[in-house]
């Protein structure tokens, strides 16, 4: 007797079988997929111009910005806000929302682009500063 050993292993028809392929990209699955891709955008963008900046500071020294470590001091800044807003952010999690608190965060994280912009130390280090809040919040 010849008989196929998929069938005896799994015997599905074929309407069951779109209905677990249904199953797979549910509600949620959606949501976390798309998260997943805007961290990645996100962070893509982020560490490429974080590491540029000790570079765009040495090039735009003309400009008023004259220390070398800035790179260095913005990251500090950007971490330290990080990790001190992380502490805070469940009671802002609840009084906010989640989605609002996504949103805002997502805005907060292009606070360094923008002092980017302006060349100067000050600009830098408070946008590194608005930078890491977003961090410690989407974290």
């Amino acid at each position: 007797m010849d008989t196929d050993p998929q069938v005896l292993i799994c015997p599905v028809d074929e309407e069951e079988r779109d209905t677990q392929r249904e199953r797979v990209f549910t509600k949620p699955f959606c949501n976390v997929l798309v998260s997943a891709v805007v961290m990645c955008l996100v962070y893509s963008a982020f560490f490429p111009a974080s590491g540029l900046l000790d570079v765009v500071i040495t090039d735009g020294s003309d400009r008023g910005s004259d220390d070398a470590s800035v790179g260095f001091t913005s990251q500090g800044l950007t971490y330290l806000s990080s990790i001190s807003i992380a502490l805070i952010t469940p009671p802002i999690i609840s009084a906010i929302g989640v989605r609002a608190t996504l949103a805002i965060s997502c805005f907060l994280y292009c606070g360094l682009f923008i002092g980017i912009i302006f060349l100067k130390n000050w600009t830098i280090y408070l946008g590194s500063i608005v930078t890491g809040v977003g961090m410690g919040m989407l974290w």
